[in-house]
């Protein structure tokens, strides 16, 4: 078995259980009598005395990249994923269901009327003048973190470290080394858009700076509480969805080996999609989703294909999780393929160097300056709103996100890095006849 030089030491003792005495029976079934003359033949059903014989036996998996990890638990079973993401939602929805009744608590306590149903909307948007509402965003999108760790321990899929990279754990040294690039690569996507802004589209620039001068008076006792806020809650909020979009979901279609639970997840995730966009806008706010629904699609897809083609990537494992993704956040056309190009390339990375380190310190250094930026009412809002994107500033993000991944993608090559690992998995197989259990070839009895 290989070990990858972030993996622990006694990694290879706690995953190679000790073989049981050859009279367990507790593992082997009791031997099988021999029938006597005149029994049925060996077509005839035999009945459960007459079974042969079992052994449960441990053997090495294949090398498995990063979206294959399940299929290196202890016990694999195809009905874990599914039933790993079913408990997960459940998990998060109880768990912030609570987070947020405290939240309206504390902001009922200091209201001076009763919490109306429109100040509870106010605080479901991020808004950087009023710090309980970026308590609550990213508080509890935060909450997704426990939420996937428990769902993982409680169908079997242990080690939850799985979620994080092939170390079973963060790595925390390639955390380190990603963060330079992550800053080059946004000053680089900054620079560019605003760049280019001013050569093609001078007049817009200027009224976006005239807005920015008239904006709203900040409240400057706000802006620093926010400021507090999302340097505390960002990382948090940045790795949960890189935990689930990138880690979680990314692995339950990497488990799945067949192609029936592509059928499933269309048959079920589409119908789910179109009432979301029915409840939220009705038949006309599903038929405006419905032409960026064909847009961002097709863009996946096609970035997918083309990492396919020219990497060999997992095409269904990259798009289709980056395709929920983009359409999880708010943004008009523009802003959502900005989204999703990050988590294309986020998946791309996760795959590339057989962890979320990457995908999470690009994520973070995003989400940190973009949330910064607002407290200064950069643009003229202090809050998130689905405008502000545009040809350019997609043009500028994917320049800045595919040099991260060049960069990101060469280091971890040049320092050889580990992005695969080999498990063993318990497999019981039956005794022939007349055969010394424990001696079957093609693994070592448990």
């Amino acid at each position: 078995m290989s070990l990858s030089p972030d993996q622990p030491e006694d990694l290879a003792n706690q995953q190679q259980p000790i073989a049981a005495p050859a009279n367990d029976a507790s593992v082997l079934a009791e031997p099988a009598p021999v029938p006597a003359t005149g029994a049925a033949g060996p077509s005839a059903p035999q009945p459960a005395w007459a079974r042969p014989a079992v052994e449960v036996q441990w053997a090495e998996t294949e090398p498995l990249e990063y979206h294959q990890l399940l299929r290196g638990v202890p016990r694999p079973k195809w009905w874990k994923p599914v039933l790993g993401l079913i408990l997960g939602v459940l998990y998060y929805l109880a768990f912030s269901t609570v987070f947020t009744l405290l939240i309206f608590g504390i902001a009922a306590l200091n209201a001076a009327e009763p919490l109306g149903a429109d100040a509870m909307m106010e605080l479901a948007i991020p808004d950087t003048q009023k710090p309980l509402s970026m308590v609550m965003t990213l508080g509890s999108l935060a909450l997704m973190i426990p939420s996937a760790l428990l769902a993982m321990l409680s169908v079997g899929l242990s080690p939850a470290g799985r979620l994080w990279s092939v170390a079973l754990r963060i790595r925390w040294r390639w955390i380190g080394r990603t963060i330079v690039p992550a800053i080059v690569a946004l000053f680089i996507m900054n620079a560019v858009g605003i760049g280019l802004d001013l050569v093609l589209n001078p007049s817009s620039t200027a009224q976006a700076t005239a807005g920015a001068a008239g904006a709203q008076e900040i409240n400057v006792s706000a802006a620093l509480w926010s400021v507090l806020i999302i340097l505390l809650l960002v990382p948090l909020q940045s790795t949960s969805e890189e935990l689930i979009f990138r880690g979680a979901f990314m692995q339950a279609i990497g488990a799945w080996r067949s192609k029936v639970w592509f059928i499933v997840l269309l048959a079920v995730g589409l119908p789910v999609v179109a009432l979301v966009f029915y409840a939220t806008g009705g038949l006309s706010g599903l038929a405006e989703q419905g032409s960026r629904v064909l847009i961002v699609g097709a863009v996946l897809f096609g970035a997918a294909a083309l990492l396919k083609w020219r990497t060999g990537s997992p095409i269904i494992a990259v798009a289709l999780p980056s395709f929920v993704f983009a359409f999880a956040h708010i943004y008009e056309i523009w802003g959502m393929l900005s989204v999703a190009s990050m988590a294309v390339v986020a998946a791309w990375l996760a795959w590339r160097t057989g962890g979320l380190e990457a995908a999470i310190t690009l994520h973070v250094v995003n989400n940190l300056v973009g949330f910064l930026m607002m407290t200064m009412a950069f643009g003229g809002e202090t809050a998130q709103t689905a405008d502000g994107g545009s040809p350019v500033s997609l043009f500028a993000a994917v320049l800045g996100q595919v040099l991260f991944a060049w960069w990101v993608d060469r280091d971890f090559r040049r320092i050889d890095g580990r992005r695969t690992r080999i498990d063993r998995v318990q497999r019981t197989v039956a005794v022939q006849p007349g055969q010394p259990i424990g001696q079957m070839n093609g693994g070592v009895a448990a």
